[in-house]
């Protein structure tokens, strides 16, 4: 949509119906998806928060149900696209406020959790993480794994019919790679869905393999792969004394600030896949660059040179994928290193990842204006027609 259509399409009024409906059938599919933490709380005997949950759940289930059933228009405005995804996290943070409420959390701090979680910022305002309980702290994990690629995206790979235009406009609305649609609405988010899963298989499987506890191996890699940062320790990484396996994780969040349709081309095409994707191989200079600065802007300290290596790969790791992950006491820090890790995260990863920022693709397509107008001043001025 051209910068010419945005004001009247905003200034079109929302239809309520349409709203009601199509919010409902996320609402069902959050029910879904809560009851993964169900589940775990059920195996861990937190009694409690099970029990929140699922009186949380029985509400939304008694409001959505007759809702999904309205009859609204197929198509659905721009402005609709842009209400109903905003407040599709708005709603699943609702009903993940509650539960975290019998958690010993304040209504304020509760929410503040359930909107950190689901929108994948990481802020936090809990202390002494650890005396929660487990189904608790892969509540909060499995908030951002879900929010990371979006809640529209599970509604409609797990839901709606590809009836087409609504199907379409929900998923062009709230998948940020619009250039490579895989198929019709629904396949693109099912395709994306699969691609998503398996790697949070692979990082799971990676991290338990490398002995790590399964309750921090699973919350770790769903804050990994959705580039979110939760962790269930208050020191984050620096809690965990090897170095590989922060490392490990820190890697969940590479992997989740690449590209998702780049796995799928990256399948079809095999690996020559990778001379053609220029954000890959920015990610990868982006990354090296920091972690150099980093290293650099340390050298004052009394710490090793291995030591520093080490720190500066983790940080600066976390950092270029916005995960949030720290292996050291970030307050420390020199002001050089700060800002680099500010610059870092400013940009952040691919467009399509879970990976917050401005984009690796916009910060390149700027950089390449900036040469084409530096170049243009260089050219000599065409000659005048009237001279002649």
């Amino acid at each position: 949509m051209s910068f010419s259509n945005v004001s009247p399409a905003l200034a079109q009024p929302v239809r309520y119906r349409v709203l009601t409906r199509y919010l409902a059938h996320i609402g069902l599919v959050v029910i879904v998806l809560r009851l993964v933490p169900i589940s775990v709380s059920w195996l861990n005997g937190d009694w409690a928060f099970m029990i929140n949950q699922l009186g949380t759940l029985a509400v939304l289930s008694a409001i959505c149900l007759p809702l999904s059933r309205i009859q609204a228009p197929e198509d659905i405005a721009d402005n609709e696209v842009l209400v109903i995804s905003a407040l599709s996290f708005f709603l699943s943070a609702a009903s993940g406020c509650i539960p975290f409420m019998s958690e010993g959390l304040s209504d304020i701090d509760a929410f503040f959790e359930a909107v950190s979680a689901v929108t994948t910022t990481g802020l936090s305002t809990l202390s002494q993480i650890q005396q929660h309980s487990a189904g608790f702290l892969f509540a909060r994990s499995w908030m951002q794994w879900y929010g990371g690629l979006g809640i529209v995206v599970f509604s409609i790979g797990l839901l709606f019919q590809d009836k087409g235009l609504a199907a379409r406009r929900l998923a062009m609305g709230d998948i940020s790679d619009s250039r490579d649609i895989l198929g019709n609405a629904r396949a693109h988010s099912v395709k994306l869905l699969t691609i998503y899963c398996a790697l949070t298989v692979f990082a799971i499987s990676l991290l338990l393999m490398a002995g790590v506890a399964p309750l921090s191996a699973v919350t770790h890699a769903l804050s990994g792969i959705s580039t979110g940062g939760f962790s269930i320790y208050d020191s984050s990484l620096a809690a965990i004394d090897q170095w590989s396996i922060q490392f490990m994780i820190v890697l969940c969040g590479v992997l989740g600030a690449v590209s998702l349709p780049f796995y799928y081309r990256l399948v079809q095409n095999g690996i020559q896949e990778l001379s053609f994707n220029l954000e890959i191989r920015a990610l990868l200079g982006l990354s090296i660059w920091v972690i150099g600065l980093l290293f650099f802007c340390s050298g004052g300290n009394d710490e090793n040179t291995l030591l520093r290596l080490k720190h500066a790969v983790i940080l600066g790791l976390s950092a270029q994928t916005t995960t949030g992950f720290a292996n050291v006491d970030v307050v420390a820090l020199d002001n050089a290193s700060k800002l680099s890790l500010i610059f870092s995260m400013l940009i952040g990863g691919s467009i399509g990842s879970t990976a917050g920022g401005i984009k690796i693709l916009r910060l390149l397509i700027v950089l390449r204006l900036l040469q084409f107008f530096i170049q243009r001043t260089r050219c000599p001025l065409m000659p005048s027609w009237n001279g002649i």
